[in-house]
């Protein structure tokens, strides 16, 4: 009997309880609704999507400036570097040349013993820096060439390059010797070894390389152009 009773009033609580909350959620809805109606309302959404959306833009403007400027930064850093090390290589690939040319020109002349001498004695210093920095050279043209590994211009200067520069140094060497000893074949020995053809060689070779050297450094390639690789083929025999 008393839980009888005790239902309606139950009942009558839960549809007082869910008739304010339905007045309440209706108030609500009406507050939002005139709110949105009112006329400042738009320049208020207007005013926070313009500050969202300015937010967005100024932090990819300024990680964009960041990242262009550091990729600029690294850019100038690879190009001075490079091309710093294709400078040096040229300076002691063209003082073995330079040096090799002069003792030719002595050797030719047959000038007087005390320039020979010279001139030889200069040579071997140009040829033992040439002998000293050669792996470094190599090392220096792979980074270069931003690779890890052996790369075709090694290649170039170790199997195309250096033999020409090696037949030089014996035809040089020989002719020396027999310069030294008083002997009248010199002029014979530097004509039969094609000295004067094989120096002009080296020299179209080493020019050949290191401008396709300098092509990589400047314009960050990892590779020559086709014209580049041409030249170095049809010069590098």
């Amino acid at each position: 009997m008393a839980a009888d009773t005790a239902r309606p009033s139950l009942r009558r609580s839960l549809a007082r309880m869910l008739s304010v909350a339905h007045r309440a959620g209706t108030n609500r809805r009406t507050t939002l609704d005139q709110l949105l109606r009112h006329p400042i309302a738009p320049v208020i959404v207007g005013f926070i999507l313009t500050g969202v959306i300015g937010w967005s833009l100024a932090t990819w403007y300024t990680h964009r400036r960041a990242t262009l400027e550091r990729e600029l930064a690294e850019r100038k850093a690879y190009y001075e570097t490079s091309t710093q090390a294709v400078q040096d290589f040229a300076r002691t690939l063209y003082e073995r040349y330079t040096r090799a040319e002069m003792l030719q020109s002595s050797l030719l002349r047959q000038a007087p013993l005390d320039e020979v001498r010279h001139r030889k004695d200069e040579y071997d210093r140009a040829f033992a820096a040439w002998g000293a920095t050669h792996q470094a050279n190599l090392l220096s043209i792979r980074k270069v060439s931003r690779s890890a590994y052996y790369t075709d211009l090694e290649h170039a200067v170790d199997m195309k390059l250096v033999p020409i520069m090696r037949e030089v140094d014996v035809c040089l060497t020989n002719a020396y010797h027999q310069r030294v000893a008083g002997q009248a074949t010199v002029r014979g020995t530097l004509q039969r070894c094609k000295s004067v053809h094989r120096l002009q060689a080296s020299l179209d070779c080493s020019h050949a390389i290191t401008s396709a050297l300098f092509e990589l450094a400047a314009t960050a390639a990892d590779k020559p152009g086709e014209a580049a690789q041409k030249d170095i083929d049809s010069k590098c025999r």
